[in-house]
């Protein structure tokens, strides 16, 4: 039912492989349909190592890259046309590009049909989901349009409806001359825990789309949509629900027999089938400039409910990792006390040479840092300033006690996962 949003796009560029991306993917986030003079950020999520945005042709530059997968390009202004974004490798080859269109005036209305492979069957239970959307002259969807669309439905089918958010409904208002009323021109506003349209003929699109379930029946047959809405050309389609034999009461078809099996990979490899980009620096012991007993849970990766947490000194909030022979370790990847909250200003060394300094971000996990690579044998982190709360994803609540010991006070350093790492050469 649900229909793909920038979310499942986003998700699909970042999850695709396990451990390394196998396909490198692009995808810009929301529509180019706006008001003229309108400047925004632009967002494109890509596991490119550097995006270039070009709007009518014209190239914007590169984007600031974060979070691994997220390029964003500030203040750009809008203008009517095709926004482009083209993915390069690190040699500056061209490897995945996207494009967004300014779509125009809505003028038709547009049914695609969605089935199992083998059709539509007359069991009682298929279902038929149908995308219905507002589209202009060129057969661009309308991200920016909300009509309301009728539907009338025919054949051996039973009609299962769509979904919508409900609307409030607005409040007439007296003219100077309160002799008639008027509706404000404000657009209507979202309201939760209303009508959401279920089993509604009549229901609205959203960003100028919204889909509909069509249920078959035991009798096969042609089924008939029409789509219908105020000022746009209706749209028809029609399906074939398909006859399944029934004898004695019992069916052998099976619905599952006609989906798609693949096997392209072949069998399960006995060696590993990946090529890891890096592997974890083995640590030996650890030490710190206090509660040194408890540095062992700054290193327990099955467990997040505990922490190492200094005293709150500034002085004392450090500690050390030792490797067990000299690497090279350009990455960490650190797991904070209070990490949707707190900024951490951090100072890494290896062996006393500096390799990263700065705040850490706040992040919905772990966050990644890349070291200056540097030969040694001893890591430290060390606390450098005060740290503070961020915002930058609303106001969180931390499930833990005030008077919990391993919540971070000011100037102390806390650290529930922490794994040092090095490229694989």
């Amino acid at each position: 039912m649900r229909l793909p949003k920038d979310g499942f796009y986003a998700h699909q560029v970042m999850w695709d492989g396990w451990v390394d991306v196998e396909h490198i993917g692009l995808h810009i986030l929301g529509h180019w349909n706006y008001a003229a003079g309108t400047v925004k950020p632009v967002y494109i999520v890509s596991s490119a190592p550097r995006v270039e945005l070009k709007l009518n042709g014209h190239s914007l530059g590169t984007g600031t890259l974060s979070y691994g997968f997220l390029h964003t390009f500030d203040k750009v202004v809008y203008e009517s046309g095709t926004l482009e974004a083209v993915g390069y490798d690190l040699a500056g080859k061209p490897i995945a590009t996207a494009v967004l269109r300014t779509a125009g005036e809505p003028v038709a209305l547009r049914l695609t049909a969605h089935t199992a492979p083998n059709g539509l069957r007359a069991d009682g239970a298929d279902l038929a989901l149908v995308d219905v959307e507002v589209v202009d002259a060129k057969g661009n969807r309308c991200p920016t349009d909300h009509h309301f669309v009728s539907s009338t439905l025919t054949g051996p089918v039973e009609w299962r409806g769509g979904i919508a958010q409900g609307w409030s409904v607005p409040v007439p208002v007296n003219t100077a001359s309160n002799d008639n009323k008027v509706l404000p021109t404000t657009p209507p506003t979202p309201l939760l825990y209303e009508d959401n349209y279920i089993l509604a003929k009549k229901l609205p699109v959203e960003n100028g789309m919204n889909r509909v379930i069509l249920r078959s029946q035991p009798t096969a047959g042609a089924i008939t949509l029409r789509a219908e809405a105020d000022g746009l050309k209706a749209a028809l389609i029609t399906l074939n629900s398909l006859p399944v034999v029934v004898e004695d009461g019992l069916s052998h078809y099976d619905p599952a027999a006609a989906l798609p099996v693949h096997l392209d990979r072949g069998p399960t490899p006995k060696t590993p089938s990946f090529k890891p980009s890096r592997t974890a620096i083995k640590i030996v012991s650890a030490a710190a400039g206090s509660n040194a007993e408890q540095t062992q849970l700054s290193m327990d990766d099955d467990d997040d409910s505990t922490s190492w947490v200094s005293k709150g000194k500034l002085e004392d909030a450090w500690i050390e990792y030792t490797f067990a022979t000299s690497q090279m370790a350009n990455q960490i990847d650190l797991k904070m006390g209070s990490f949707r909250q707190r900024h951490y200003p951090l100072r890494i060394t290896i062996d006393g040479q500096t390799v990263w300094e700065g705040e850490t971000p706040t992040t919905l996990g772990y966050c990644n840092l890349k070291l200056k690579p540097v030969r040694g044998q001893h890591l430290r982190i060390s606390l450098v300033g005060d740290p503070h709360e961020g915002n930058e994803f609303g106001k969180i609540r931390e499930l833990v006690s005030t008077n919990d010991p391993s919540k971070p006070q000011n100037q102390s350093l806390s650290i529930s996962e922490s794994e040092i790492y090095k490229t694989t050469e």
